[in-house]
């Protein structure tokens, strides 16, 4: 006899590949973090980690809101580029 399937197999499958694929994900955004020059990685990491403001990071860097927004959008564009 063939047991009934209750349905959540392929549910439980889909959230376990989701699972896996994001933590692959944040593997290779570490990956790529690693290889940014420390004052990018650094502002990068407060913004999108410590989720201190612009306003904030610059005093803890002693540097412009300009030059961390600036910092951030490298990270992001370095990031989006080997994420394809």
């Amino acid at each position: 006899m063939i047991p009934e399937n209750s349905g959540d197999d392929g549910e439980s499958n889909l959230a376990a590949d989701v699972a896996i694929s994001e933590q692959r994900e944040y593997e290779k955004i570490n990956e790529i973090l690693n290889t940014l020059p420390s004052d990018v990685r650094r502002a990068f990491l407060m913004h999108r980690r410590e989720e201190l403001a612009y306003d904030k990071i610059a005093a803890q860097m002693n540097i412009s809101t300009t030059k961390v927004e600036a910092l951030i959008t490298e990270a992001m564009k370095v990031i989006r580029t080997k994420l394809l």
